[in-house]
């Protein structure tokens, strides 16, 4: 049996490589945790951590780099003067930076002009404001004016006019009756951005809030005028909008020219009416952790005394995502306790970047007394492509679809909705600072639980077992927590066959800051193990929603050396395994493994083989599917190659030569992968194709011999 898993080239799991006579031997990577495809979300890749390989899917991430353009990365410059080029308007007049007694209005035209408003509070206007330098992009601001009061104005540079537009000015601090919207991702599809910003006219608000990812690529000029303010005429003249940074801007110029930001625009804080906000910069292009200039900003920025009655925050990336594959935001652990902590008084974090609309329960730190918690929100349908979501634990609404949020606050109560491109009401909730119900509040401490299991499982030495007889397992997993009030809970155990558990249910009552301890006593008989004791922790009801943890804790190690026959004739790769050579293949042959099936879908009997020639290693997988749920596409003669392909169902041969791993990976689509470390490699040549059967789907590889020359290499062979 092939067990797989965590793979350190520092420790050298395995002995070394034995070339045959008649074959290839070659040593596994090591053992495999069954808790690698947890319910949990996996732990953001570090350098130098020791990760399991058959959970590398999980691991990851979902990062795609897509080439853009060469552009220019600011503002073009004046036009040319070769020939006679009239005057234009490239961005019509737009609001930023709005207080009670102030406005800056921006556009920008074709050439350098200079820039003048008039305005006044009626449509005589009367009061005009001049700035004689000529520039492309105009910022002009209005000053000395009255709170919560509508002004008209009107732009010209040179001969260009513009039409009279309303502006109101922010309304007096404490005001308890106003409207803002909130979204993001409004790149990539100016139609369907164009859609959202007509609902929330409709809605008539009085800020806008965008959490990011305004255009696809923030250093292509021309995208800025094409998704974004185009789409966003008529109602950019009137509402004054804030931006928080995303990841698709690039920290580009242009991003910077357009916007007119408090401090220094990447992180810092307003208020508007009875609310302060704060924006941050959540992008890797930053340092954000404890010691970076923008946490320290950010500690010191809540602590200082504000009359709002309340407080946002908002930036780019979730902490708390609901997306399907994405794994854990690392910046959560660093971030959400200083918003967690009553003493800040922060009642919402809003984000984008994941393409869907999502509100989670409540969240934070387990108290004697129910608490208010924190709304963390994801409204992120400003118009890119749509992704998928999983309703974890800790969210209370999502759906993948265009829309924006709607905050109608009134004094101390919000009116919250999520409003869809055709006017639906996909979600309506009441914001408020009262305590909040045990079933819709989540304690912060599980999810810092959860981490601790995946960092102890990471870590836990591999139990060996046998095929051939009876295994003992004793051991046990201690996880520190952080509750600050005692709790309980029990420990349960699903039994599956082969398994004959010690103890089937444990209750366990946990003091302030008491590790809690899951013993791992087992008997196990010998043979194929097509799925592992499952474990639910499950805390008392009625303290809080995200009471319950799924895991499958046991690690077990299976051989330490494989072997590849000896074949004289070569299979053809096209993944129907009907070639001689694989003959015997459902045989319960020494050189015929079973991939361990895990949890969810437990219970798959995967066989795979391997063979050898002089040139190559050639993988044959027979993979359990007797519903025939797995749908297979023909090969094509340009195949299509995409590291996306480790994120769904797919086989994966990861070979260690000695210096660096080697992936090989197709999926049931025959979207395959060749990576060299963490690249793609685009010199190996291999061969590869997947095919369907009655009961199984199958797929055949061909990879190079040279590959596995060296003493130290190591062969994992992945089923996802």
């Amino acid at each position: 049996m092939l067990f797989f898993g965590s793979y350190d080239p520092a420790r050298r799991h395995g002995c070394s490589l034995e070339a045959l006579t008649e074959g290839l031997s070659h040593r596994t990577m090591g053992p495999c945790s069954a808790a690698s495809l947890l319910d949990l979300n996996a732990e953001t890749l570090m350098p130098g951590r020791t990760l399991p390989v058959y959970s590398l899917t999980l691991l990851l991430g979902c990062l795609l780099l897509i080439p853009a353009p060469a552009s220019n990365d600011s503002p073009p410059k004046e036009v040319p003067t070769g020939k006679s080029v009239e005057s234009a308007f490239l961005v019509e007049p737009y609001l930023q930076l709005p207080t009670t007694t102030s406005m800056t209005i921006m556009w920008e035209t074709n050439l350098k002009l200079p820039s003048t408003v008039e305005y006044g509070t009626t449509r005589e206007l009367g009061q005009t404001v001049v700035a004689k330098s000529p520039v492309v992009l105009h910022e002009v601001a209005l000053k000395d004016l009255d709170p919560g009061t509508r002004y008209y104005y009107r732009v010209h540079s040179g001969s260009l006019a513009s039409a009279i537009y309303e502006l109101r000015t922010a309304p007096p601090p404490g005001t308890k009756r106003w409207r803002m919207a909130v979204y993001g991702d409004s790149r990539s599809n100016p139609a369907t951005h164009r859609k959202v910003v007509e609902q929330i006219a409709k809605a008539g608000v009085d800020l806008i809030v965008h959490t990011g990812d305004i255009v696809l690529n923030g250093k292509n000029h021309d995208t800025w005028r094409t998704e974004f303010f185009e789409p966003h005429r008529g109602l950019a003249h009137s509402v004054p909008w804030v931006s928080t940074i995303g990841n698709h801007e690039r920290d580009a110029d242009n991003y910077f020219s357009y916007m007119a930001l408090p401090g220094n625009e990447h992180f810092f804080g307003f208020d508007y009416a009875n609310a302060h906000i704060i924006c941050l910069d959540s992008n890797a292009w930053i340092e954000k952790g404890r010691d970076s200039a923008q946490y320290e900003w950010l500690a010191s920025h809540l602590k200082e005394p504000r009359a709002a009655t309340w407080t946002f925050v908002a930036f780019h990336h979730p902490l708390f995502s609901a997306h399907a594959t994405r794994p854990i935001n690392s910046l959560r652990w660093d971030w959400a306790p200083i918003f967690l902590d009553p003493a800040n008084h922060v009642d919402g974090v809003l984000t984008g970047h994941d393409h869907f609309y999502a509100r989670n329960y409540r969240m934070g730190r387990l108290a004697e007394e129910p608490q208010p918690g924190v709304l963390f929100l994801t409204t992120a349908g400003g118009g890119a492509s749509l992704y998928r979501t999983k309703a974890r634990d800790y969210v209370a609404r999502e759906k993948s679809v265009h829309h924006f949020t709607l905050f109608d606050f009134d004094g101390d109560r919000i009116n919250v909705s999520a409003v869809s491109i055709t006017g639906e009401v996909l979600d309506r909730f009441v914001l408020t600072r009262d305590p909040t119900p045990a079933d819709q509040f989540c304690a912060y401490e599980v999810e810092e639980l959860r981490r601790f299991l995946r960092l102890a499982l990471a870590g836990a030495a591999a139990v060996p077992v046998s095929a051939h007889k009876q295994s003992i397992i004793d051991t046990e997993i201690r996880l520190p927590t952080r509750f600050r009030v005692p709790v309980q809970g029990k420990l349960v155990w699903r039994q599956v066959p082969k398994w004959k558990l010690r103890q089937t249910e444990i209750p366990f009552a946990l003091q302030p800051g008491q590790a809690l301890r899951i013993p791992l006593q087992a008997i196990v008989e010998p043979g194929d193990y097509p799925a592992t004791p499952s474990l639910t922790i499950a805390f008392e009801p009625g303290r809080f929603h995200n009471r319950t943890i799924e895991l499958a804790p046991f690690k077990l190690a299976g051989p330490q050396t494989v072997t590849a026959r000896h074949t004289r004739d070569a299979p053809i790769i096209d993944g129907q395994l009907d070639d001689g050579c694989w003959a015997g293949m459902n045989q319960d042959a020494e050189w015929n493994y079973s991939l361990l099936g895990l949890p969810p879908r437990g219970g798959r009997m995967d066989r795979v083989q391997l063979l050898a020639d002089k040139q190559w290693l050639y993988v044959g997988a027979r993979l359990n599917d007797p519903g025939r749920q797995v749908q297979i596409k023909k090969p094509s003669l340009a195949p299509v190659a995409s590291r996306l392909v480790l994120f769904n169902e797919h086989v994966r041969v990861v070979v260690w030569d000695g210096k660096e791993t080697h992936t090989f990976a197709v999926s049931p689509e025959q979207i395959r992968y060749a990576g060299k470390g963490a690249r793609e490699d685009t010199t190996t040549r291999w061969l590869t194709a997947a095919d369907r059967e009655e009961r199984n789907w199958s797929v055949e590889m061909a990879i190079p011999r040279t590959l596995l020359v060296d003493p130290e290499a190591r062969i994992n062979i992945v089923h996802r």
